[in-house]
């Protein structure tokens, strides 16, 4: 004999499971597209923290002819070369000799050098 009733239960659990899976699928996209968004914003503001480390900051300093700056609180404020290439080891060489005044092919090994500042706060 056949229970109808068994079969829509079934049906309807079948249904329910669905629907719970289908929000659980929404719930990762909500989420993932959440995390691009933050992502996007700690990139966005890394570069301003970037273009103020290594331009803006240092630029005045120099323009001021500063390179250390004391602060009323007892912070002091740093600008130093910083160097940057895509190895860690290659990193230190490329400092090694670019320091010693000898010649480093930068463009082979994507190097940058620039400046960037650093701020040390008082205790």
């Amino acid at each position: 004999m056949i229970d109808f009733e068994k079969d829509q239960q079934d049906t309807m659990k079948k249904t329910d499971n669905i629907q719970s899976l289908a929000d659980q699928v929404e719930k990762l996209e909500s989420l993932q597209t959440r995390l691009e968004l933050q992502e996007e914003n700690i990139k966005n503001t890394k570069k301003q923290l970037e273009h103020l480390s290594g331009e803006v900051i240092p630029t005045m300093m120099s323009e001021m002819g500063l390179s250390h700056l004391k602060l009323m609180d007892g912070s002091s404020v740093d600008v130093k070369p910083h160097y940057s290439a895509t190895i860690t080891a290659l990193k230190a060489l490329v400092r090694e000799r670019l320091e010693a005044g000898k010649e480093m092919p930068t463009e082979i090994f994507n190097v940058f050098v620039g400046n960037k500042t650093t701020i040390k706060r008082s205790k």
